[in-house]
């Protein structure tokens, strides 16, 4: 029989041994704990406010890969709630356990305008670490909708264009050269990752079925430069 003593000791071990979470235990607990939270930032699009993005908005959105940019509570005060959510865990240079979530914006009545952000725990405050968006409005936007437009595109001027490197170059004609000399392209779009910009234009020739020998279209690639430059990196044509 047991004394008091050796009873107690036997209790003790028993709601020690009861109190230790299983480290699988608690990444799957902190797991639970980040989806929830990301989910309860969310509303259906049926809900959802005012598209309120834009290229500029979405480029001057500060982001920090290791210390975190904007502010998640203030990026839902500017742009109200996303439709959807995504959530993990992983872990941070020190080895602890940090909380992600990954939240989308999307443009209603059949408009293609999105935006993905992907926020970071940085001491309980979940902030900015990387951004992606595509086919938002922007001032840049000027494109020539006349359906008499000319089309002065020919085979000789395409092959003279000079494609360069997606960043930090100083080669591939610059768009505003282009634009001097066959003027504004028909459809115009862009689209970041993090601090990169991207922008394709399309010049569409308005009289080809007339002219069957003549170019169709020419689609063209560009990647904003530091200096502020947009720079050739892909040109097609048919």
């Amino acid at each position: 029989m047991l004394s008091i003593t050796e009873k107690n000791k036997t209790k003790q071990s028993v709601s020690q041994s009861n109190q230790i979470v299983s480290p699988s235990k608690k990444l799957e607990d902190k797991k639970t704990e980040v989806k929830k939270f990301a989910e309860s930032l969310t509303v259906s699009p049926e809900k959802s406010g005012p598209f309120l993005w834009t290229v500029d908005k979405a480029v001057s959105l500060p982001m920090d890969k290791d210390k975190g940019g904007a502010v998640l509570e203030d990026v839902l005060k500017e742009f109200g709630k996303p439709v959807e959510a995504d959530s993990w865990i992983d872990f941070s240079a020190n080895n602890e356990i940090q909380k992600h979530i990954r939240l989308f914006w999307k443009e209603k009545n059949g408009a293609i305008g999105y935006v993905s952000l992907t926020f970071a725990e940085f001491d309980g405050v979940y902030k900015l670490i990387s951004k992606y968006h595509s086919n938002l409005t922007s001032y840049e936007i000027k494109v020539d909708k006349n359906p008499n437009r000319g089309f002065l595109w020919t085979q000789e001027y395409i092959d003279s264009l000079v494609i360069g490197a997606r960043e930090g170059t100083d080669k591939g004609t610059v768009y505003d050269e282009i634009v001097s000399n066959v003027g504004l392209p028909l459809y115009q779009t862009f689209s970041g990752e993090d601090k990169q910009l991207q922008m394709r234009v399309t010049y569409h020739n308005p009289h080809s079925f007339k002219n069957p020998d003549q170019l169709k279209s020419v689609n063209l690639e560009f990647y904003k430069q530091e200096d502020g430059t947009w720079r050739l990196v892909s040109k097609q044509s048919q």
